[in-house]
């Protein structure tokens, strides 16, 4: 059994929550990290543009270590546009392919995408949701008939809309 953690969080005394599974109460060192990055965004000029590089490798080492990766496969990206624009550069899109998109794509990712498409002779598809059941069998389904279908374009949507059903993943190397 572990000891009494109690003094990590912010929970007065004579209180005795349970319900950690739904709402866990968040660690002091949390929300004192929280509030510290809250403080740095509300002035932003005094923010050092020299020590952005060394955040983002500390935030890639760290995140990668959590999911056992390394920080060399962890992209850190200004905006989410961005970040789409650059894995469209990395991917293999050959003529008359088929670039297979959500039937609701983020509109920036949808721009890229259609782009690229029009600049390679490739082609956008639309994968419609499923109408009931898993949506990773829908795609893997989807997807048999279409072996030269390029299923990059993938993401996890908030989860209010469409009942966030998350896509199937599949696993692709970018070129650095």
């Amino acid at each position: 059994m572990i000891p009494n953690q109690r003094r990590l969080f912010d929970i007065p005394d004579g209180i005795i929550y349970l319900n950690s599974a739904a709402r866990s109460p968040l660690l002091r060192a949390s929300v004192a990290a929280g509030k510290a990055g809250i403080a740095r965004k509300a002035r932003p000029w005094e923010l050092d543009p020299e020590a952005v590089p060394a955040e983002a490798e500390t935030v890639r080492r760290l995140f990668a270590g959590m999911i056992g990766a390394t920080a060399e496969d962890i992209a850190v990206t200004p905006s989410t546009s961005f970040g789409a624009a650059v894995a469209a550069r990395n991917v293999a899109v050959a003529e008359g392919q088929s670039i297979l998109v959500p039937n609701d794509p983020f509109p920036s990712h949808h721009l890229v995408w259609r782009e690229l498409a029009a600049e390679r002779g490739a082609r956008i598809e639309t994968v419609p949701e499923p109408a009931d059941g898993d949506p990773r069998a829908h795609w893997r389904a989807y997807r048999r008939g279409r072996p030269a279908a390029v299923p990059l374009v993938q993401r996890r949507r908030p989860r209010p809309r469409g009942g966030g059903r998350p896509l199937p993943r599949d696993r692709h190397r970018l070129r650095a």
